[in-house]
This record gives C-alpha cells, sequence and structure tokens, in this order.
C-alpha cells in the first residue's frame, strides 16, 4: 500500500463498507477459531457463530466509523485529504506541524477526541473492569488459560483510558495557536 502517510489517507478516505467488511472478516475468522478450539463447538457452530458475531461488529464498525469521520471534518474544516491526514497524526502525537491551518485542525481534532473520551470514560472503565473480573473467574472456574487474553486486553485497555485524556490535553496545550483551543472542563 505505502508508506504511513498513504495509509492514513486511505483510512480517512476510503468508503465506510470496506473497514466493516475487513473488521468483520479477520474478527469473525478469529471468534470462529476460538469458539471451535476453546469452548469447544463443532466447525459449523464454530462457523456460525463467527459469522454472527463478526456481521454484528463490522455493521456496527461502519456506523462508528461514519460517526467519527463526520466528527473528524467537523473539526478539521475543509482541510484537503493529505493534510487532514497530518493533522490527525498530529493530533496523537509526533512533531508540532509548522503550518498554522493543519496545528489548528490538529488542536481541534484533539479537543474532539478528549470531549469523546470524558463523556464515555466511566462507561469504559466500568465495561472493562466487568470483562477482566468475569475473564478471571472463568480462569479460576478451569475455562483454559486461553481466556487470560481477554484479562490482558481489558487491563491494558483500562490503562489507556486512564492515560489518554492527560495526554491529550497534554498535546492540545503544545498544539495551541495562541492559546485559542483548550481542552473541555472536568476532561
Amino acid at each position: 500500500m505505502g508508506d504511513d502517510a498513504q495509509v492514513r489517507i486511505y483510512l480517512l478516505t476510503s468508503p465506510r463498507w470496506i473497514l466493516g467488511v475487513i473488521i468483520g472478516l479477520a474478527s469473525g475468522i478469529l471468534i470462529g477459531l476460538v469458539a471451535r478450539f476453546d469452548i469447544p463447538l463443532t466447525w459449523p457452530e464454530a462457523l456460525v457463530c463467527g459469522a454472527v458475531i463478526g456481521s454484528l461488529l463490522g455493521v456496527t464498525l461502519v456506523f462508528s466509523v461514519d460517526r467519527q469521520r463526520r466528527q473528524l471534518r467537523a473539526a478539521a474544516g475543509d482541510l484537503p485529504p493529505q493534510m487532514l491526514a497530518a493533522a490527525h497524526r498530529a493530533a496523537g502525537g509526533g512533531p508540532i506541524p509548522v503550518d498554522a491551518d493543519v496545528r489548528g485542525a490538529a488542536a481541534k481534532i484533539a479537543a474532539q477526541q478528549l470531549l469523546f473520551l470524558r463523556r464515555n470514560r466511566s462507561t469504559f472503565i466500568v465495561f472493562m473492569t466487568v470483562l477482566v473480573v468475569s475473564t478471571a473467574f472463568n480462569v479460576l472456574d478451569g475455562f483454559g488459560w486461553g481466556t487470560m487474553v481477554p484479562i490482558v486486553v481489558g487491563a491494558a485497555t483500562i490503562a489507556f483510558g486512564l492515560y489518554w485524556p492527560r495526554r491529550l490535553r497534554d498535546r492540545i496545550q503544545q498544539l495551541s495557536v495562541d492559546g485559542h483551543t483548550q481542552p473541555p472542563d472536568n476532561a
């Protein structure tokens, strides 16, 4: 495909259904394999399980990606795709853009991401905590060590959910053009 910038531009401009199909198919295959070997189900049951869950994840992702892209474009304004990709990359880290438009758009994107995290933070942390605790009980009940993966993923996700808002507030401060873009209160 190309370098990181080309991949970012493709992901920001590709039709939304492509990402839904790719993620839905990949997750369906993975869930089907886990269902076959870890639960264990028969092959037909595992295929149906993978197809149903993969389809649901793919459809959910299509609508989620569309909403995120609309919010990204609203925050960034009318930047061309290459500048939009640079602003999106700068919102998360990396060098501060020299171009004031890209820097301002990056600060607005980071502020929009911080607002989203603030609204969903407690639900997110509660959900991941329930995932970790329920998976730990499954391991203790003898469901196998293959179920340890959700514990690690859940714990890492909780740590990310606690760390990332602070990182975004710092990034907004770094990107602020003359202090015009400030992080939302209580974030």
